[in-house]
């Protein structure tokens, strides 16, 4: 399940194909604690034929094997084992960053579109190990799984689907299940949803029509139980917005790919999400209200973290169903060609290297170093070494100011803007890097 969520995430990417996807695995176990060992090594061999059918590869990884603690309290033995796990981390390169998808809804004018649910648990709603269990003080039963090769032929399906524009939006199902996912993508949209959940919590022993309306009472448990469980359950799987006339294409490649999928839904300018099973209202509540429970976890942890007064003014502007926002006011084009003066016009762009005393050895430094005296015409860019005792970074920033340069901040190395070259790195002891470019400001505060 960890390596099958973390492809289900990222398959919202223009990824070529799933053998570019690379996991990494980072294990923990109580290794030498009896029966852990034994637990390790069929795990690991589980993981492994998995990776091997669905075509993935686990090149790197790391491994906490410690996970054991023991004391004495009052001369009495005590130990905590954690038990086995695995996080498994995906990442693949991308062909075109503008063609990734986000569970942000699209509401183009005139067009109607609907919600499908992509269900890779066919139908079997597993509550096990789900945060709905959990916080109902269980664990659940039976979990989810998945299997190697229909997780392949979902990657496969929802990439061609993206390539060819039938996808608008795209959010896959974790934690929370169903309804966290819908409510998501209805927060990032501003919209409201109204869902039909009837093929999600399809019943067969509730065929009886008749039956049912005459002695509703003696089925209610079933009823509420195949609702949760359809809501909740955290099975593989992905929510995807298409277009209304879009859906025969959409379904005729899901069929041929053997994939299980509900028609689930769609938008409404109601700002409500809205629930409905058996053309009756099972659930009804406003989007900012369930924004404000959704957020509430956040907003007491920063509540005692940070300033009380500017948290609580951020809670409660989510209220506000009109507040568009936060948005960056640019004053220049985007579109500008900010490169076109320094090609082959012999003007060298002014850049400088920031870099802390003793760090003359670094490997980073020596590459740079390197490229400067190979192409000493390129740039002009002088070394400095900072006299005081100031933080590299806001020593950074104060000349970004002054000479109007953008900053793209990365730990580990050196980031690359998609629109211009890389000019310059500014390093300090603990490599943190900069990519300076020579894009002009478009203010202090949304720079920042």
């Amino acid at each position: 399940m960890a390596i099958g969520e973390a492809v289900t995430n990222i398959a919202a990417a223009d990824i070529e194909k799933l053998g570019d996807v690379k996991l990494s695995a980072n294990w923990m176990a109580a290794a030498g604690h009896r029966g852990e060992d034994a637990k390790l090594y069929d795990t690991v061999k589980a993981v492994s034929d998995f990776c091997v059918t669905a075509g993935l590869s686990i090149p790197v990884g790391k491994d906490s094997l410690s996970m054991r603690t023991a004391w004495q309290d009052d001369a009495e033995d005590k130990q905590v084992v954690a038990p086995l796990s695995l996080i498994a981390t995906a990442f693949a390169p991308v062909q075109d960053i503008r063609s990734t998808l986000t569970p942000q809804l699209q509401l183009p004018e005139g067009v109607e579109t609907e919600l499908l649910l992509i269900d890779l648990g066919n139908g079997k709603n597993r509550l096990g190990g789900s945060v709905f269990a959990q916080a109902y003080n269980s664990v659940g039963e039976h979990a989810p799984d998945v299997d190697p090769a229909q997780l392949k032929a979902f990657f496969d399906s929802v990439q061609r689907l993206r390539r060819d524009g039938l996808l608008l939006a795209y959010h896959d199902r974790s934690d929370g299940g169903l309804f966290a996912t819908v409510c998501e993508m209805a927060f990032a949209a501003k919209c409201g949803l109204s869902l039909v959940l009837d093929t999600v919590c399809y019943d067969p022993y509730m065929n009886d029509v008749d039956g049912l309306e005459k002695k509703p009472d003696t089925l209610k448990g079933r009823f509420g139980d195949r609702l949760f469980a359809g809501l909740f359950a955290e099975e593989l799987g992905a929510v995807i917005q298409i277009r209304r006339d879009d859906r025969a294409r959409v379904t005729e490649l899901l069929r041929s790919a053997q994939l299980s999928y509900h028609f689930i839904g769609e938008p409404n300018d109601k700002d409500e999400i809205r629930l409905r099973r058996n053309a009756k209202l099972v659930f009804g509540a406003s989007r900012v209200e369930l924004l404000q429970a959704w957020s509430e976890t956040s907003y007491r942890i920063a509540k005692l973290r940070d300033d009380p007064e500017s948290v609580q003014q951020e809670f409660d502007g989510l209220a506000d169903a009109t507040d568009p926002g936060r948005s960056v006011s640019l004053s220049f084009d985007v579109k500008e060609d900010v490169a076109a003066p320094f090609i082959a016009s012999g003007v060298r762009p002014k850049v400088v290297v920031l870099r802390e005393q003793g760090r003359t050895r670094s490997s980073r430094w020596q590459r740079l170093s390197s490229a400067r005296a190979s192409r000493p015409s390129m740039f002009t860019c002088p070394t400095c070494r900072p006299a005081v005792s100031i933080s590299p970074i806001s020593m950074a920033w104060r000349l970004a100011v002054v000479s109007r340069t953008v900053m793209c901040w990365g730990r580990g190395r050196a980031g690359r803007s998609p629109s211009c070259s890389t000019a310059a790195c500014v390093t300090n002891s603990r490599h943190f890097s900069a990519a300076v470019t020579p894009l002009r400001l478009a203010s202090a505060t949304a720079a920042r």
